[in-house]
């Protein structure tokens, strides 16, 4: 399910972020369950539940990347 290890890579990235105060800012509560999402894929890979994982995407994805980029203008502005 390369969807799933993509979405978790994403997550990763984001959460290594030189100012994750941004990632809390932007995504509020929301960046707990996004960072939950990430360890499930990460950790119980076998027992990931795919079209879970492709309605997220679907559903989240635009939203995610919307908020990322909504923090890098920030950080380039820093």
């Amino acid at each position: 399910m390369p969807c799933a290890k993509r979405l978790a890579a994403a997550i990763e990235e984001a959460d290594g972020l030189s100012n994750p105060e941004l990632l809390e800012k932007e995504f509020g509560a929301e960046w707990k369950l996004i960072k939950a999402t990430r360890n499930a894929i990460a950790h119980s890979y076998a027992f990931v539940d795919a079209p879970l994982i492709r309605s997220t995407v679907n559903r989240d994805l635009a939203s995610f990347e919307a908020g990322i980029s909504r923090i890098a203008i920030k950080l380039e502005d820093q």
